[in-house]
């Protein structure tokens, strides 16, 4: 289990996909998404009853669905995306710093989708107040209607006394009433996002363990450089050659009379002189 070695870059490889498709539970988050999308398209339905001049319903609704179909777009290139890291990882065994790195660049992709999945929440809130924005103007825009009925200037009994009034005026608190009604729907589109939140919070604790899983990663290879340091030390003590002393195996000392020639005298070896 030494760095480099291809079970180890396996037993990686096994806990993240152990983290991707145990810990995050993408389903669970799809079918949150869902929820989430049905919250938008029941936030859209009752701005369809303010009848607002310009028709801003059919703009937002259009807008909501440019941004589903980008949502699910980026999905799809996430998917495409994790699934080239996964076969990058499957292919790159025996490199764990890489892994490692490829681990860093899945996180990445995780911390986007949560700003995106941010964006889609502050997206909702934003409708939400334009939701209220309509209602709150209907509720003026029939105030002022019920009041118009009522206190007609300078008629208030022609416009109790004549036929088919006082059904008008009871017609309008009718819409008032409806109004009222309309203001609840939001409660369910606020328990959808509720629904969002927690997928919000399973998605940091997707992060977390992803990052514990970083620092698991981390030691591992830590104790592997331990590991193989250790070997290799013990290695370089079993194959070092044992000192040599000084006397042993050393020549002994010549003296200076042993192996020398005898000193040659003048008279031998000279030639005898010779005679005219």
């Amino acid at each position: 289990f030494l760095p480099g070695r291809p079970l180890k870059a396996v037993f990686l490889l096994g806990l993240l996909m152990k983290a991707v498709f145990h810990l995050g539970r993408p389903l669970k988050a799809v079918f949150l998404l869902g929820l989430l999308m049905k919250a938008v398209f029941l936030l859209g339905r009752p701005l369809k009853a303010v009848f607002l001049p310009g028709r801003p319903l059919k703009a937002v609704f259009l807008l909501g669905l440019l941004l589903k179909a980008v949502f699910l777009l980026g999905l799809l290139m996430k998917a495409v995306f994790l699934l080239g890291l996964l076969l990058k990882a499957v292919f790159l065994l025996g490199r764990p710093l890489k892994a490692v790195f490829l681990l860093g660049l899945l996180m990445k992709a995780v911390f986007l989708l949560g700003l995106l999945m941010k964006a889609v929440f502050l997206l909702g809130l934003l409708m939400k107040a334009v939701f209220l924005l309509g209602l709150l103007m209907k509720a003026v825009f029939l105030l002022g209607l019920l009041m118009k009925a009522v206190f007609l200037p300078g008629r208030p009994l022609k416009a109790v006394f004549l036929p088919g009034r006082p059904m008008k005026a009871v017609f309008l608190p009718g819409r008032l009433m409806k109004a009222v009604f309309l203001l609840g729907r939001p409660l369910k589109a606020v328990f959808l996002l509720g629904h969002l939140m927690k997928a919000v919070f399973l998605l940091g604790l997707l992060m977390k363990a992803v990052f514990l899983l970083g620092l698991l990663m981390k030691a591992v290879f830590l104790l592997g450089l331990l590991m193989k340091a250790v070997f290799l030390l013990g290695h370089s003590d079993e194959g070092s050659l044992p000192p040599r002393s000084s006397d042993e195996g050393s020549l002994p000392p010549r003296s200076s009379d042993e192996g020398s020639l005898p000193p040659r005298s003048s008279d031998e070896g000279s030639l005898p002189p010779r005679s005219f």
